[in-house]
């Protein structure tokens, strides 16, 4: 948060960056702005990033935290009610109320999480399904949410919960196969730090990408994928030489991971 700040304050110091980093205007900070920077808004709407401090690929971060607080509260329920008390979070997980202290899709998973190790859940139960039928199911349910979402959010939350269960299942095709497992394993080490950064250098290039490409038709297919694709390219690179050139900073902005 603290790095995302200086950059946003950096950038907002020159004429030609600044007014691609004109949303937040770090030197009008008030108090609360800067309480809201990194524990999120506190008038978040339907939207879990909005309960986000700034760097919002984070929004999780202060929900774990409240969460393993809560977390022996949260067992003594669900081994008093296992039932009842799964059907409930279900249901808030689906309708999404707005609850400032935690993201209800947060508190579902962490509790399914103990559901998992209480009932000694394997994953491997998922290699069973069919995976044309996965696929099939995966394919609907992101059609539905591309078209109907608006009118029935409840499918979003579906499609979210057949995707995992997808790229799980697909994920044994990769681990089998030796070339794609290798690369993905090197890439591994650079997979936290582009998740980290990702949002940040993708807004930038977003921005000046629209300069670039016109944004109608197939053009807007080119600029979402090729924004992703450079992005990682980007994040990997400069992965790759700060834990070459700054093994202790790297370790310090991944979590360790060295």
């Amino acid at each position: 948060i603290i790095i995302t700040i200086a950059f946003f304050f950096i950038a907002q110091s020159f004429t030609f960056t600044k007014r691609f980093f004109a949303t937040l205007i770090i030197r009008n900070f008030t108090t609360m702005d800067w309480i809201q920077v990194f524990v999120g808004k506190f008038n978040a709407i339907e939207n879990a990033t909005l309960h986000a401090p700034i760097v919002g690929q984070f929004w999780f971060l202060r929900d774990l935290i409240i969460l393993n607080i809560l977390f022996l509260g949260i067992k003594w329920v669900i081994d008093k009610f296992p039932v009842g008390t799964f059907v409930l979070l279900f249901i808030l997980w689906l309708t999404n109320p707005n609850i400032y202290i935690l993201n209800t899709g947060a508190l579902f998973y962490f509790s399914l999480g103990y559901y998992i190790v209480k009932y000694n859940l394997d994953y491997k139960h998922i290699d069973n399904i069919k995976i044309n039928d996965l696929a099939l199911t995966y394919i609907i349910t992101l059609i539905a949410k591309l078209v109907f979402q608006k009118y029935i959010p409840i499918i979003g939350n579906i499609n979210v919960i057949v995707a995992i269960l997808f790229f799980i299942r697909i994920s044994d095709y990769f681990i089998q196969n030796k070339k794609i497992y290798n690369i993905l394993n090197w890439l591994k080490e650079y997979a936290f730090w582009v998740y980290a950064l990702h949002i940040l250098l993708e807004a930038s290039l977003v921005k000046l990408s629209v300069l670039i490409i016109p944004m109608k038709n197939g053009w807007l297919l080119v600029q979402y994928f090729g924004v992703s694709i450079v992005s990682i390219i980007i994040l990997v690179l400069l992965g790759i030489i700060i834990r070459k050139l700054m093994p202790k900073f790297y370790a310090l902005l991944t979590g360790g991971r060295i």
